[in-house]
């Protein structure tokens, strides 16, 4: 019984990012599919945002990988606390998070995206040394609507909407930071 229960706490932790005790990749993918079926059944929309610290690199050059872990731990709190149950937040890979809205269409999806985005901007994070540090978010956003887009290759579904969501963080970035853009799923090829 004991080495059943540690493996399962072995691989509950395996999908959990370390610093930030939100889902990691792994998770996250995992979850995309789940989601992705549940709303081609329900014939609800889902929407992704993938989200990125701007200039986490300044961050880290200038007050340390110490004070840019607080920055990470800090906004995964902030924006986790914004979110419904329902909500799926996961940190993928160094300042870039996920977030899945389920049954979420895309203009409540904005709404959302940019109250956080606008929070964000006044959120002062203590670094652990006394120094309050501001940081801003870009987002991308992609939502899936089954009745506009019907789909039957789930996996080739998912590869389009992280490609979509992540084409709107780019150009995010790229004007500046600190903004929210929308890509929308033009064509499926499902």
């Amino acid at each position: 019984l004991d080495n059943c229960v540690n493996s399962e706490r072995l691989a509950q932790l395996s999908l959990l990012d370390p610093l930030t005790r939100l889902s990691n990749f792994r998770a996250f993918e995992m979850e995309l599919r789940k989601e992705l079926a549940r709303a081609h059944r329900s014939q609800k929309p889902l929407t992704l945002l993938l989200m990125e610290v701007d200039d986490f690199k300044s961050i880290i050059d200038n007050y340390g990988h110490l004070s840019s872990d607080f920055v990470l731990k800090r906004l995964a709190n902030h924006i986790g606390s914004m979110l419904r149950a329902t909500d799926y937040l996961a940190r993928l890979k160094g300042p870039r998070f996920a977030l899945l809205l389920p049954a979420c269409v895309e203009a409540k999806a904005q709404e959302i995206a940019e109250r956080m985005r606008s929070d964000t901007e006044f959120v002062e994070i203590d670094d652990g040394r006394g120094a309050q540090l501001f940081t801003s978010l870009s987002i991308g956003l992609s939502s899936w609507v089954p009745q506009n887009y019907p789909a039957i290759n789930m996996e080739q579904l998912a590869g389009q909407l992280k490609t979509v969501a992540a084409q709107a963080l780019e150009k995010s970035l790229h004007d500046g930071g600190n903004r929210l853009s929308v890509t929308r799923l033009s064509a499926m090829l499902v």
